[in-house]
């Protein structure tokens, strides 16, 4: 189930779940992002062969409850309707729908709880053995599986989507825009001649836009890519502005030069720079 669309995951374990401990409901609730409420997001009954999704309890409203999820790793309770842990249930949910006993594994992310996986059974009272509070509390830890695999493809997806907006913004943007990587990393608390000279000396093309590709008369961008920077601006230009970049705390709101490209055109140049800098090291300047 792994690999499954989460809600497709669920009603594979809950129906599996469901058909091997043979009770009637089987359902996987998760809190909601302000965890004032219990989500149902699957639930199989048995008898029906039926999937269902959506119905929701207010967590204040069961505080005994929540707080023995939040203290037990299950809850076993033969008669439901009057155990203390699970009683404030009955005449809203357990009453309507016949259940009279409940095994409730809890499903716990980062240690946190997140959720439960409620096994019901309907008819008269159950006991529940050793080997199906084993096997509930392993088809919880599966349920956590499946969300933090859904959680690591959702963030890869979303930052893949950043990705693609920034990648279209350099790409089309009408500004030359350029990132120069420092490989070893420059010092930070270096004397500010010392850094603009080591700065002068590293700063290579990581990657730079169409647009810086057209200000230097290169094909492409990746024409440019590892390119020192020093060797395609004015000499003493680069060292020059890395030594006042340097005196205003590493960002440039403003800089301006006079650039001769290969054809012997002048340009003049109105720009910006910041540096990257981590754990006391810069590594990469950007300029537009």
């Amino acid at each position: 189930v792994a690999d499954l669309p989460l809600e497709e995951a669920l009603r594979r374990i809950t129906e599996v779940a469901g058909s091997t401990l043979e009770v009637e409901r089987t359902s996987v609730w998760l809190f909601d992002a302000s965890r004032t409420k219990l989500v149902c997001r699957g639930l199989y009954r048995r008898s029906l062969r039926q999937h269902m999704a959506g119905a929701e309890l207010d967590a204040s409203e069961f505080p005994r409850y929540v707080a023995a999820l939040e203290a037990n790793r299950s809850i076993d309770a033969s008669d439901a309707q009057r155990d203390s842990r699970t009683a404030e249930l009955a005449e809203g949910y357990l009453k309507p729908l016949g259940i009279s006993s409940m095994l409730e594994a809890t499903v716990r992310q980062d240690g946190e709880l997140a959720g439960v996986v409620c096994h019901e059974h309907v008819g008269p009272t159950r006991q529940w053995l050793l080997d199906e509070k084993s096997f509930a509390a392993s088809i919880a830890d599966m349920v956590a599986m499946v969300l933090t695999l859904h959680d690591q493809r959702a963030l890869a997806a979303r930052l893949a989507t950043s990705e693609d907006r920034y990648r279209t913004f350099v790409e089309i943007s009408t500004e030359a825009i350029l990132r120069a990587d420092l490989d070893p990393p420059v010092q930070a608390d270096e004397a500010p001649g010392v850094i603009a000279a080591q700065v002068a000396a590293r700063a290579r093309v990581g990657e730079c836009n169409p647009s810086f590709a057209r200000l230097l008369r290169a094909p492409t961008g990746d024409a440019l890519a590892g390119r020192l920077v020093a060797e395609l601006l004015p000499p003493g230009l680069v060292e020059r502005l890395a030594r006042e970049w340097v005196q205003a705390g590493f960002r440039f709101s403003e800089y301006e030069f006079d650039l001769v490209d290969p054809l012997g055109q002048t340009r003049w140049i109105l720009g910006s720079m910041v540096g990257a800098v981590r754990d006391g090291h810069i590594h990469s300047l950007w300029s537009t």
